[in-house]
């Protein structure tokens, strides 16, 4: 079994830095791209644009601007030799507010998080009666999904939703690169008072003026909503569509056009939501054959090195 992985638009290929145009790159807090809402709230532009952190690798950045991490940095590793240190925090503001509840974590290099949504969310409204909004057996279900990988034969493959600057006018998923899962790390939570989980768990009736149960989340988690995953960098065949518009530079990108891979088989299609899914081999090996025309299209322009002589078996 396989697996698909959202990222977020990065200007440098997901090289652990900053984007060389934090202002310009609008594609990561697009309205389709990865935890755009977060993204969208916590980037700090000005920042990020200044000199001696634009480009930059985020660990130094970090280090000198009082911890920042920009908040795409979910997928900003997964081409980098490098680690750095991030503090996640919740979804809820209520809580994220509290520092003491935020997770102390190391990116690893080749790293990425990544989350099943579609597995945590309750969607059926006669479920929903009967268990709220989330799933009284969370954990479970989680596990079930990563057991599903084996490192060093299970490909991953990453990709960019409609906000990109390649595929976003077609209103297509983007394929920016595949390689071999090398490892699955263990589940955190959130360390969050009895007193907070309760209040979540009422809500305020204002006809008795009394607090009562709060059926959407008798079961909210504690667990959080982020994995983190490693690829084998020796096993990787990343798309240079960054370089490809840097070299044409205009409108007109027939070459680029060339070169792209798109997700247009609906079939196929279903295996790219809610920002991780799994796809078994059929799936797998028609997204490799068109990688490796991609491939051989990139051997022919000549306009980037030659580092994607890759086995794709």
């Amino acid at each position: 079994m396989h697996l698909t992985v959202r990222t977020a638009w990065h200007d440098s290929g997901w090289n652990g830095t900053v984007c060389k145009d934090p202002e310009g790159n609008v594609y990561c807090s697009g309205a389709h791209s990865l935890l755009s809402g977060r993204i969208e709230k916590r980037k700090d532009i000005a920042l990020e644009s200044k000199d001696g952190v634009a480009g930059k690798y985020i660990a130094k950045v970090s280090k000198e601007n009082n911890g920042y991490v920009p908040p795409c940095y979910w997928s900003l590793n997964i081409c980098s030799n490098k680690e750095f240190n991030v503090s996640q925090g919740h979804a809820f503001s209520a809580i994220n507010k509290n520092i003491d509840t935020r997770i102390q974590s190391t990116l690893k290099p080749y790293s990425f998080f990544t989350w099943p949504f579609r597995l945590s969310f309750v969607h059926s409204q006669k479920q929903k009666s009967k268990h709220g909004n989330y799933w009284p057996d969370l954990e479970k279900r989680i596990e079930r999904y990563f057991s599903k990988f084996e490192n060093g034969n299970s490909i991953v493959f990453f990709y960019a939703n409609y906000d990109n600057p390649v595929s976003g006018d077609d209103m297509k998923y983007l394929v920016t690169g595949c390689s071999l899962v090398k490892s699955v790390d263990d589940f955190t939570h959130f360390d969050i008072d009895d007193e907070t989980i309760e209040r979540i768990k009422s809500k305020w009736n204002r006809k008795t003026r009394k607090k009562e149960p709060n059926k959407k989340m008798k079961n909210f988690p504690t667990m959080n909503w982020a994995v983190q995953l490693s690829h084998d960098p020796k096993k990787a065949v990343f798309l240079p569509y960054q370089q490809y518009i840097d070299y044409e530079d205009g409108d007109d990108n027939e070459l680029l056009d060339e070169i792209k891979v798109t997700v247009d088989n609906a079939s196929i299609r279903n295996s790219f939501k809610y920002v991780s899914m799994d796809m078994d081999d059929d799936k797998c090996l028609h997204l490799l054959y068109q990688i490796r025309k991609s491939l051989k299209y990139i051997e022919e322009h000549g306009i980037v090195s030659n580092d994607y002589e890759v086995e794709l078996e």
